[in-house]
């Protein structure tokens, strides 16, 4: 059901599939069931778009209306609608780093999934990517336990000030695309 509902809220779920399957260890006859499904639905999605739209990969393109970056074009030419979503990005990798040996293997997999490869196809969008991957929060969480609670407090209000800069990034300075 997890898989299921990962497809259907975006197509990009089939990540949560595949380290689900990671996770199952290679056993095809609890793979199979778990994630078979989410291959089933995200096929039906397809053929609805082709039925709809004469395209079947419709959500893929859709991505041209964006001005997308990748983290090549990145490192050639300043874009600084894309810093945010590479900031976010960057912290929830170095979060899961600092702590890998403390999560379970397929909770890595499932971070390496979501947020490595948008950074060869399209950086516009890996900000919310690393919102929605709950590995990098179980780190920070792991990675604050270490701290005094002075420090987590001062970590927590340093976080909200830079919400605060993103959020006027964005409304105030039309950081948007």
């Amino acid at each position: 059901l997890v898989t299921i509902a990962a497809v259907m809220v975006r197509p990009n779920g089939f990540v949560v599939a595949l380290a689900l399957a990671f996770a199952l260890r290679r056993t095809w006859r609890r793979i199979l069931p778990v994630c078979l499904p989410s291959a089933v639905f995200f096929g039906a999605w397809c053929v609805y778009n082709l039925d709809r739209t004469g395209d079947a990969l419709t959500f893929w393109r859709a991505k041209s209306g964006w001005p997308e970056v990748t983290i090549v074009d990145f490192a050639n030419r300043f874009h600084k609608y894309a810093i945010p979503h590479l900031a976010l990005a960057v912290a929830a990798v170095v979060a899961v780093v600092l702590v890998w040996r403390t999560l379970p293997r397929a909770w890595i997999v499932l971070t390496a999934l979501y947020l490595v490869p948008p950074l060869f196809i399209g950086i516009v969008g890996l900000g919310r990517y690393a919102t929605e991957c709950f590995p990098p929060f179980v780190a920070a969480g792991e990675l604050l336990r270490r701290f005094r609670q002075r420090t987590v407090l001062a970590m927590f209000a340093l976080s909200l000030v830079v919400e605060g800069v993103c959020a006027y990034w964005v409304v105030y300075s039309k950081w948007l695309p």
